[in-house]
């Protein structure tokens, strides 16, 4: 029941009051005038005061707004008693004090009964509201299960004006949480919150004493003196099984029906908490290993990138003399070679060029991966770029019988980086040609992005290269992009299997992509999308930059000024298979 202070001068009205209180069921304490009552309320914080208007020295229009300016008495709801029934005015200034009614002392017994067990109901809801918003504040503020389990126990003992309290959140043995807490320093302490949870765990909710208490409680309780506790459980399917408890020295403690409830309802809060709080655990502690794992990587593929600088100028450098001394001999300088030597020296050629691309292309996939690869946007002519790319092509089609067709615009203006996509339209195009047995390969240059989806608000540009080759099946057209991947791996042609794969990285460095739509025995087409405008890199070179040469110059191995020998030695191509 409810604790009701009563305040008042005149010794029987008071005890009246207090006998009839005391028969109802509440817990009842008095005091003699104003100043005693506020001791009275702030030691003794009880639900209801029933409070004397008209008291010599403080009357309790003057008691009233003292209690509403301590936070601790201010929500204590205040029933006013007067020797008559009160005028309008006393009634209007009373309750805009904060008073909640009045009653007329010698009025009936039931109706100061009613009255205060209104109030007590009232104060009952205030009570519980706070102790949630009390309780929750504190648990959204603690990150760590065991922090939540302490800060919990600590309020439950205000909120159920409990001797001790106790918590505890089952786990593994690493992240299981537990807490208990007492009132009193001289609480035994042989046993804790872990115990008292896993004795409690599956037991019905309600309340306990010494007698039916599982024996690690009942032990507990009765070392500390608590005549009465009340425990309750929760066994959700998305957290470890919960349990809490409180205990009092008053064999008449947790007497309120609304009792078990707010404890479970608190629990449950805990609870979800506790979940909360091991799953941003683990997510840390996956998010540092993944931390450590990207930065390993990071370092992993730094390093490999300096291997490949490294041992590309190593290989080249020799590749290079291979093929300078096999020009001079094939072009008769160093003497004159019969059919059969003539064959031996372009087969070492083409295996150097093969050899010299390789390295060319896996420096290139270590450059694009490590996002260290260096690109020169500048205004290019992009029918220009095609152009110059399908000249060094247009002989090998000649040679295999394949009308070799280009369609272009005339000047189409793009910003991009021409090295760059001078590459990429030179591995199309050798790719058509190398896998093309009869036929034709055609290739085309527009504005727009010929029937593909781009993003809104940006004009492009596409370059079309289809071919009357084998095809490729559906299943593979996401895995001919992939790095030293062929589709027909039987075939003759070759390749290194990066072209495509590089080109791809290329394209969409550039704010475009390469897109493939083919079909077995249909033959292909491959689709450059390219923005009229390239977006900024963090890799920018500028034009003329000694590394902007060299790149342009790579790139351009494949141009009409390269090919020295066309006529007698196939060009080098990206290869790989098949597009």
């Amino acid at each position: 029941m409810a604790r009701v202070l009563v305040v008042d001068d005149q010794r029987i009205s008071r005890e009246t009051a207090r006998g009839i209180l005391l028969e109802a069921g509440h817990d009842v304490e008095v005091a003699e005038d104003g100043p005693g009552g506020l001791k009275a309320a702030l030691e003794w914080k009880p639900d209801v005061i029933v409070l004397d208007l008209n008291m010599p020295g403080m009357d309790g229009f003057a008691v009233l707004e003292e209690l509403q300016r301590e936070e601790a008495t201010a929500p204590i709801p205040v029933l006013f008693l007067t020797a008559e029934p009160p005028r309008d005015e006393l009634v209007v200034r009373g309750l805009g004090l904060g008073g909640f009614d009045f009653v007329t002392k010698g009025g009936s017994r039931s109706e100061l009964i009613a009255r205060v067990g209104v109030m007590a109901r009232v104060k009952r809801s205030y009570d519980d509201l706070a102790a949630v918003a009390r309780i929750s504040d504190a648990l959204i503020r603690e990150r760590e299960p065991q922090a939540i389990a302490t800060a919990f126990v600590a309020d439950l003992l205000p909120a159920f004006r409990a001797g001790a309290a106790f918590a505890y959140f089952a786990g593994d043995d690493r992240d299981a949480a537990a807490a208990i807490a007492s009132r009193r320093t001289d609480s035994p302490t042989d046993v804790t919150g872990v115990e008292l949870g896993r004795s409690l765990v599956g037991a019905p909710s309600g309340a306990v004493t010494v007698g039916d208490a599982p024996p690690p409680v009942a032990g507990w309780m009765e070392r500390a003196g608590f005549e009465r506790g009340l425990v309750t459980g929760l066994d959700l399917q998305s957290s470890e099984p919960a349990v809490a408890g409180v205990f009092s020295e008053d064999p008449a403690a947790f007497g309120h029906d609304g009792d078990i409830r707010l404890l479970q309802s608190l629990l449950g809060l805990a609870a979800v908490a506790v979940d909360n709080a091991r799953l941003y655990a683990r997510t840390v502690e996956q998010g540092a290993r993944l931390k450590e794992q990207a930065e390993r990587l990071e370092r992993a593929m730094t390093e490999r990138s300096r291997f490949f600088a490294s041992i590309s100028h190593e290989i080249r450098t020799p590749i290079t003399a291979i093929v300078g001394y096999s020009q001079l001999l094939e072009d008769g300088i160093l003497g004159e070679l019969d059919e059969r030597q003539k064959e031996a020296v372009q087969s070492t050629s083409r295996s150097a060029e093969h050899l010299r691309e390789l390295v060319n292309d896996i420096l290139d996939i270590s450059r694009l991966e490590s996002g260290k690869y260096a690109t020169t946007i500048q205004a290019a002519d992009l029918s220009e770029l095609a152009e110059d790319a399908a000249m060094s092509l247009q002989l090998q089609a000649e040679r295999k019988n394949l009308a070799f067709e280009i369609e272009t615009p005339g000047p189409l203006p793009v910003e991009t980086d021409p090295a760059r996509v001078r590459q990429i339209i030179l591995n199309l195009l050798s790719n058509a040609v190398k896998f093309t047995e009869e036929g034709s390969v055609r290739m085309t240059v527009g504005e727009g992005t010929d029937g593909q989806r781009a993003a809104d608000g940006q004009a492009w540009r596409f370059v079309r290269v289809r071919d009357t080759g084998p095809g490729i099946p559906a299943e593979d057209h996401d895995r001919v992009f992939n790095e030293f991947e062929q589709v027909h791996a039987t075939s003759e042609a070759g390749g290194t299997g990066l072209g495509l794969a590089i080109s791809r990285k290329l394209a969409r460095l550039l704010g475009g992509d390469l897109l493939v739509e083919s079909a077995e025995g249909a033959g292909s087409i491959f689709r450059l999308l390219l923005p009229e405008r390239a977006p900024p890199q963090d890799g920018h070179v500028e034009a003329g930059s000694p590394r902007a040469q060299e790149d342009a110059h790579r790139a351009g191995e494949g141009s009409p000024r390269a090919q020295r020998h066309e006529a007698t030695s196939p060009a080098p191509s990206t290869g790989e298979g098949p597009a």
